[in-house]
């Protein structure tokens, strides 16, 4: 019997299991020191590629100073040219042509000329480079003031030329003076030498500016005064014709600031129910002129009010009237009531001047009245060996005084002089009523004079001595 063998099967293997692993925590990694400085940039720029523009060529100092001197003698050149052009075209000569027929042939003979020199300063004017744009400013500004002026006209038409081209511009807070009136100077890229010279040659003409326009406004107020026919005493006791009323500056506060009103002088045509301005000098001159062109008239008997026609709530009712009489809009209608408003400021000014002149005249007499001795003897200007006379006098000073908190018209007043055991003592007896609130506290207190009559209040005394000062002078011309 067959017995079955059996095979024994192959052991399978089996994968030992290796103990895994325990996982340790490793330790830190000393971080490397930090680099500092140098060393620290120089590892920066390792990963930066930086691109840096190449020069074509290299630039050379050589030529410098030679373009310089050309642009230098080109400038120089310029500057003699533009000299040139300005001063023949403010030549006189065809102007001294009395001669008709020879007037118009030098006229024919400068045309072409002078459009020549008009055309070459507009170019030059055009010039971009800025060392050539400011040398042509510089040189028209100079050519231009420093010539020979007669007439106020013809300095105003120059200085008008002046600012037309942007040379100077009109700015009341400018630093450039000329005549009465600031302007600043144009954008030319000038420099400070090149201000320096404007300002020089500015300066100049502003003197002769304020004079020949001191000289204009002499001869107009000749001219009105001899068209004038009565004074204004008289036209406000209602006579008629044409009157001349001066108008003095007036000062006024504004925002704690002293601003100034300007003056003048107008002539005036007093009629029967009405007052119509015609010309006028100073600084209301201009005003008068564009009133007078407008037609503007006043209501006579409206100068014996307080206040403008118009004033508060009546504005709208007399614009109204003028709008339906003038047939007008209403804006014209408006600006109309406002230039009558401005004629009768102009006007209420003169008259309340020339009412306390009559005031001030009046009690002026009365205080010399009571006068016992002269002003000369007061400061023994006599030829009394300087000697002070005892007495009481009348005081005046002649012209403006100015004193820490404004000033005053020719303040005057009474004073008295006595002597007490050889000691000379200083007394107000009487002040006018203009004058009471700067001079009344000192009426009946006694001051010794001291020496050069420095014992007395500081504004007083400053006051006293230029009386003394103005008598002084008066002698010493009386004597030659």
């Amino acid at each position: 019997m067959k017995t079955k063998t059996t095979t024994p099967k192959k052991a399978t293997k089996v994968a030992e299991e290796k103990p895994k692993a325990v996982k340790t925590a490793k330790s830190p990694k000393k971080a490397p020191p930090e680099k500092k400085g140098l060393e620290q940039l120089s590892e920066i720029m390792k990963g930066i590629t930086l691109s840096v523009p190449k020069l074509a060529t290299i630039p050379t100092l050589e030529g410098v100073g030679v373009t310089a001197k050309e642009k230098a003698a080109n400038a120089n050149r310029l500057e003699e040219d533009v000299t040139s052009a300005v001063r023949f075209l403010a030549d006189k000569k065809l102007e001294a042509c009395t001669d008709r027929r020879e007037r118009r042939a030098v006229k024919e003979e400068l045309d072409g000329p002078m459009a020549q020199m008009n055309t070459y300063i507009e170019n030059v004017f055009g010039l971009a480079d800025p060392l050539y744009k400011a040398t042509v400013a510089v040189a028209f500004v100079k050519a231009s003031l420093s010539q020979q002026f007669e007439t106020h006209i013809d300095a105003a038409k120059m200085l008008a030329s002046l600012v037309d081209r942007g040379l100077l511009i009109w700015n009341p807070r400018g630093s450039v003076m000329i005549g009465y009136t600031r302007y600043e100077l144009g954008d030319f890229g000038l420099d400070v030498e090149d201000i320096a010279e404007i300002c020089t040659v500015i300066d100049k003409f502003s003197r002769t500016l304020v004079q020949l326009e001191s000289q204009r406004r002499q001869e107009q107020v000749q001219m009105m005064s001899e068209q004038s026919e009565i004074t204004l005493d008289e036209a406000l006791a209602g006579q008629n014709g044409k009157c001349l009323v001066n108008v003095p500056a007036e000062s006024f506060m504004l925002h704690g600031q002293e601003k100034w009103r300007g003056g003048g002088n107008a002539l005036f045509d007093f009629r029967a129910n009405e007052v119509i301005p015609i010309c006028a000098s100073g600084a209301i001159e201009r005003l008068i002129a564009d009133l007078a062109v407008a037609g503007v008239k006043l209501i006579r008997h409206t100068l014996e009010w307080r206040t403008a026609p118009g004033s508060g709530e009546s504005f709208g009712k007399l614009a109204e009237a003028i709008q339906r009489q003038r047939r007008c809009s209403p804006k014209e209608a408006e600006d109309h009531t406002k230039k009558i408003q401005t004629l009768w400021h102009i006007l209420d000014r003169g008259v309340r001047i020339r009412k306390d002149e009559v005031k001030r005249e009046e009690a002026k007499a009365e205080m010399e009245a009571k006068a016992n001795i002269t002003p000369v003897q007061f400061f023994g200007l006599n030829g009394n060996d300087g000697k002070l006379s005892n007495g009481t006098t009348l005081l005046s000073f002649e012209g403006v005084f100015k004193h820490d908190s404004g000033s005053i018209l020719e303040p005057f007043f009474l004073a008295n002089l006595d002597e007490v055991e050889g000691e000379k003592f200083f007394s107000i007896v009487e002040v006018p009523a203009h004058l009471e609130k700067n001079l009344k506290r000192f009426v009946g207190m006694q001051f010794s004079i001291g020496n050069d009559w420095d014992d007395l209040p500081d504004q007083l005394s400053r006051l006293v001595r230029g009386i003394r000062s103005q008598q002084e002078k008066a002698v010493q011309l009386a004597s030659k």
